[in-house]
């Protein structure tokens, strides 16, 4: 990495806030999703009640994401 020794610090402070912020917008609403999963006792965040509607099976790929982009 060339450049100046102020343009290394910036370029180096950027890229460490920005592995941050990956690191906690990415793998903490997983963690709470499967964390809510193991203890729901009803079964809800199972997704296994959207087969009987229609397009249920679809609904049931993709509830996951959207429930982690919904948390971000």
């Amino acid at each position: 990495m060339g450049g100046t020794r102020g343009v290394f610090i910036f370029r180096r402070i950027i890229l460490y806030l920005l592995g941050i912020i990956i690191i906690v917008f990415i793998s903490t609403p997983t963690a709470i999703l499967s964390t809510i999963q193991y203890v729901d006792v009803f079964g809800v965040f199972d997704f296994k009640w959207f087969e009987n509607l229609p397009y249920g099976q679809f609904m049931k790929n993709h509830a996951p994401p959207l429930i982690i982009l919904t948390i971000n």
